[in-house]
């Protein structure tokens, strides 16, 4: 199920981000900015989407998918609709916003495969 691949892309990228903003690690401040609450908040909309993540791939383990699948793809589709109005309001020289953007061709991908098998 290619939804499962767009939730663990989510965790496997935001995880790892999130604690590097939040710890300082080298390359987050030419990325994201020097620390701020700003940063923070980002941060911890990163780590959100994470958790979401981690907890519709449990909940896809243990059966609960008429509960999960629909929490999944709204989260999908938020994400899908922020990162492409960062295209707008950073630019596409930001390495960020061109990551995003693959992010959102997995997520389509997934979103359009989902769409086509329920509504067909």
């Amino acid at each position: 199920m290619l939804l499962v691949t767009s939730l663990i892309l989510n965790a496997v990228i935001v995880f790892p981000v999130s604690v590097g903003m939040l710890t300082g690690q080298a390359g987050m401040e030419t990325v994201f900015g020097p620390a701020s609450p700003a940063r923070q908040i980002l941060a911890s909309v990163y780590l959100a989407i994470g958790l979401v993540s981690v907890v519709a791939l449990a909940g896809l383990a243990f059966g609960f998918s008429s509960l999960v699948v629909p929490m999944a793809v709204g989260l999908l589709i938020m994400q899908v609709v922020y990162k492409l109005i960062t295209v707008g309001t950073v630019g596409l020289g930001n390495a960020v916003v061109l990551t995003n953007l693959l992010v959102v061709a997995v997520h389509c991908v997934t979103l359009a495969i989902w769409a086509r098998q329920t509504l067909a």
